[in-house]
Formats: structure tokens, sequence, C-alpha cells
């Protein structure tokens, strides 16, 4: 082993630690990649920078403002009224939902996909009386299948498609993947259609008791301030005739609740009231003098008309730098101006002391405030809006035109009249000149984070190659599982690939393994495609964590989910589609050339 292949490797580990356990932003890990390489002399710093410069990252750039457009014109609004009308059932729901999102989900990013079909899910599964934690899973998982089954599909199968090309192969044609793709999908679907409603718990989640429609309920907390005329009154009778459309929940004094207690009750100066009441209810809080709706921000200090604040939801992500803090701590009114009512965590409401609360994966903020503060936040990245984009930005009349630029995007690929770069950047560029999309919502549909690390993780992947790194260990895979032919070599690349993305990003975990593979085929001497494609069929495969693919993040919150509720349904899953796959892929992409 020579002193670069050793320093190539150290860096790979360390760059697996830290995407595993988020020490760091992953971002900031890849921008240190970039750096480590170019100051070691692995690469040239020219090399370590081309990444940006890469048609990898342009290609995945032009496709978030693709999907942004998606969002912005309500493009699948149709789609949501079908399947209202449609579905009949929880089966038929189930059905129809995870084939519409997996179709959508191949020619779509999916992150939009999904945040489009979450509030729609949770609106019909409030009507029907449907868990949603039996739905919204298993879109997720419909979301990583279809987009397994074109080149565009995911960020993932373009970054791959560079990849092999740089490194002397073919790029991917845009239905190339649709045979096994296809396959995988269906088998995929039918389990999740068989084993979704055995395996999955019927979490009655906050979201969907209080449903998405005008007038829906929320739980929040009222203090009583030393100017209230409420002070020395009986609490019941005084609340019902104050308060009456809202429903008294309980009531704290110093941290104990005096619910139990038999009446009167009267109270006191910093009494605190958990209520439930729709939003209008809660807004004539802010209009009563003496009293305050938790967290705690003064009638003065909001600079609008209550009757113009909108409501949203706000998902924690994986990197946000609000885990492990509280919305004090952050200063979260202050930073986006917006009132946090409540907070809900795996299916219950958190309504006592919200502001002093530390903030986990998954939980959902329930916000208010104007549409100004609301479309700004969107552009944060340590959150993503669950209910979408709010009707006051969505031209529906400009849905054609982005419905037919997604088609036309498709036809020139099929047909290979231009390089994926040069088509993807001119949907792009048409949906801005038409008006789906305006120029700085463009901008904020770029995920900067996502294309750093694109970029880094191509350094390493170069490094990978120059440094001999990627050879080394595919020699050692080979000595190792040789002896049972290339079959068994590609079932270990799949496994490798598939246990490293549920731990790291799966557009870092291709990057590395792709020189891997590349390697490892040139030393059986059998075509390199068949290993390529183990690779990235194991790097989409993310079922069993809910940070390994950001829709699974998306759906985790919402649907009340528990960790272990993905290795329940989506560990299966992985461990089916590992010999499927290792089996099927000599099949449609033969070991010898």
């Amino acid at each position: 082993m020579t002193p670069e292949i050793a320093f190539v490797l150290a860096l790979c580990g360390l760059s697996v630690v830290l995407f595993a356990t988020e020490w760091l932003p992953y971002d900031l890990v890849a921008v240190g990649i970039m750096v480590a390489l170019g100051v070691s002399g692995i690469l040239t710093p020219r090399e370590a920078l081309a990444g940006f410069a890469n048609p990898a990252v342009v290609t995945v750039g032009a496709m978030f403002v693709l999907a942004a457009g998606v969002l912005r014109t309500g493009a699948l609004a149709a789609v949501e009224r079908r399947l209202a009308a449609l579905a009949r059932g929880e089966a038929s729901l189930l059905l129809y939902t995870t084939l519409l999102v997996g179709i959508a989900s191949a020619f779509v990013n999916s992150t939009p996909v999904v945040v489009v079909f979450i509030p729609v899910l949770l609106g019909i599964a409030h009507e029907r009386r449907i868990a949603p934690s039996r739905l919204l899973m298993p879109i997720s998982f419909a979301a990583i299948l279809g987009g397994g089954c074109t080149l565009i599909g995911t960020s993932t199968n373009i970054l791959i498609s560079e990849l092999v090309t740089e490194l002397g192969e073919p790029p991917l044609e845009m239905f190339e993947l649709a045979p096994l793709g296809l396959l995988l999908a269906a088998v995929g679907l039918a389990y999740l259609l068989l084993a979704a409603p055995r395996l999955l718990p019927e979490v009655e989640t906050a979201t969907a008791l209080l449903g998405l429609k005008r007038g829906r309920h929320y739980v929040s907390e009222i203090r009583i301030g030393a100017d209230s005329d409420l002070v020395g009154r009986p609490l019941r009778s005084t609340f019902a005739e104050r308060f009456p459309h809202l429903q008294l929940l309980d009531v704290v004094r110093d941290g104990v609740s005096l619910w139990e207690l038999p009446p009167p009750v009267l109270l006191q100066e910093g009494d605190c009231l958990v209520v439930r009441g729709d939003l209008n209810a809660l807004l004539e809080v802010h209009r009563d003098e003496g009293v305050e709706l938790l967290p705690g921000v003064p009638r003065d200090s909001l600079r609008f008309d209550l009757r113009e604040m909108v409501l949203a939801e706000l998902v924690l992500t994986p990197n946000s730098t609000l885990l492990g803090r509280t919305l004090a701590e952050a200063q979260f009114h202050r930073r986006h101006r917006l009132h946090v009512m409540g907070i809900m965590r795996h299916g219950r409401h958190i309504a006592a002391d919200v502001a002093h609360q530390p903030l986990l994966l998954g939980d959902i903020l329930l916000v208010f405030g104007t549409p100004g503060a609301l479309a700004a936040a969107e552009t944060s990245d340590d959150f993503l809006r669950l209910d979408g984009v709010h009707e006051a930005y969505v031209n529906r009349r400009k849905a054609p035109i982005t419905v037919a630029v997604i088609v036309a995007v498709v036809a020139t690929l099929t047909l290979h009249l231009l390089p994926l770069p040069m088509v993807a950047l001119a949907g792009a560029g048409v949906l801005i000149l038409t008006g789906c999309l305006s120029l700085p919502d463009a901008y904020r549909s770029l995920e900067g984070r996502v294309l750093v690390l694109v970029a880094g993780t191509l350094a390493l992947g170069l490094a990978m190659e120059r440094s001999g790194a990627g050879a080394w260990v595919a020699h050692r895979l080979v000595a190792a599982v040789g002896p049972w032919g290339p079959v068994a070599v590609l079932a270990a690349l799949y496994l490798i690939t598939t246990v490293f993305t549920e731990i790291m990003s799966n557009n870092a975990t291709a990057v590395l393994m792709v020189p891997i593979a590349v390697a490892t085929a040139a030393d059986l001497g059998v075509d390199p495609r068949p290993m390529i494609m183990a690779v990235l069929f194991g790097a989409s495969a993310s079922f069993a964590s809910p940070i390994g693919y950001k829709t699974n993040t998306l759906v985790y919150g919402p649907g009340g989910y528990r960790y272990a509720d993905f290795l329940r349904l989506g560990l299966p899953l992985k461990l089916l589609f590992w010999p499927l796959a290792s089996l099927l892929i000599p099949h449609f992409w033969p070991l010898v050339r």
C-alpha cells in the first residue's frame, strides 16, 4: 500500500464516520475533502475543485429547478383530486398513491412529489378515518422505487452517469434502468401492499386528528398576565364564557396540573391554560388584553395584521441546526418572524413550555406568520415545509406549461437529441422565461448543500481512481469473494453499498463505490456495467432508516413513526432486493461483453 492509497482510504474512512455521525454538516465535510485532497497533493487544486464545473452538478441543480416548477404551478393538482375520488378504502388508497408517487418520481425529483402528496394523504386519511402512518412510509418507499426507473429519477443516477463517463464508460441512457427498475418497483409495491397494513402501526398522529382543512384544530397554551381581568375568577365557567371556541385541556400552575382539583379553581397570574382550537380561535387570544399565546411573543412585536397570518408545518431535517436546541436558544422568532403554537412528536402534541423543549429529528413545528415570513423560511436548510406551497404562491394556470416542459425533457433524452445537462438547463430556462417559476424562486430551489456535497465527493471519487485506492480495495474484494464467482462479487458490492447508503448520503456512497466497482470488474475481467448497476441500485435502496433518504425524513414526523418502524417495514424489503438484484442485474447487463 502506497502512502497515497493510505491517505485516500483514511480520508474515506473519516468521511464515512463524519457523514454517519453528523458531527459536522455534510456540506462542510465535502469542502474538507476538497481542501485535504488539494493541499496533500493527491489532486491539483484545479482537480480538487473541478467538481463544481462537473456536468452532474449542473444537471442536478437544473433538476431542482424543474421540480420546483412542478411544485409552484400545482402540476399534480389534477392527480390529487382524482386520487380523492378514486380511493374508497385503505387498500385502494395505498394502491393508487404508491402507483402515482412511483410514476411521478420517475420523472421529477422525489422530494417535491412527496411534499405535495403528504398533505393530500393526511386530508384524505382524516376524512376516511385511516391512520396516516399506514400510508406515508409507503409513499416514501414508492418514490425511491420510482426514482430507480429512469436516468433523471434521482440525483444519484445522474451522478453515476457522469462518473462512469469520466471513467471511460458510456453514460446511462434515459430508460436503460427501466427493465430492472420496473421489475423491482413492481415487487416493492406488491410488498408494500401486503406488508404495510400488517407491519406499520396505527398511529393517529396529531396532524391527522387535526386535519389539514381550513378550521383545523391545534393545541397551544395561554398564559394569564398580571393585568388580566381573569385573575381571581373561577376557571371553568370563566373560560367557557371568555373563549367559547376553545377547548380547555389542562391548567398548569408552577409546573403542577390543577385538572383534578375540585371546583372552584380560581385563576391566578402565571397560570397556563392548555387549549385546543382552530387558528381563528387561537388568533383571537392575541386580541385579548391580559393573556398571552405562548411561546410568549409580546403583542406589540407583531408588526402585521393578524388577519393576514397563514399557517404552516415545518419538519426538522437530519442536518438541522435546531436539533438538540430549544426555540428560545435558537432565537427562532427573531430569526424567522414566525410564531410556534406547538410541537408534534411521534403522534402526540407537546404543548407545555414549547419554547424550552429540546427539538428532535422528525419534530413538526406548528407555526403561523405572514406569507413573506413563511416564504423566507422555506429557504432554510433547518426544516422543510410540510404542507407544500401556500395557495398564494401556486400559479395553476401555468401547470400545462410545466407538464409540457417535463414531457419535452423526457422525449429529448429518449431520442438522444441533446446531452442531459443541456436538456435540463433548457427545461429550467423555459420554466423561468414562461413565468412558471420566478428567478428568485429558481435560485431558492437550488439545494446548495447537496450541490456542494456532490462537488466534494466527486473529488474523492477522482482521488480513489488516481491514487489507486479503488483498485486496492477491488483487489481485496476479489480476493475475498472472487472464488465464488463474479455474481458473488456483484452481490457483495450491492450489499456494501446498500448498508452504506443508510448511514451516509446516497450520493456520497455512489461516488465512493463506483471507482471500486469499475476496478473490481477490471480485476475479474468482466464488463463493468453490471458492477456499476449494483452500486446504482444499492445506493437507492434506502428503506431501513428515516435519515437514509430525504423522503423518509419528510414522513418521519407526520406519520408519527419511530426508528424501529422503518426497520420493521424497510429491512425485509432491503433483504428481498439484495438477492433479487444480484441475480437479475447480470441478466439485464451481462457480465461478459
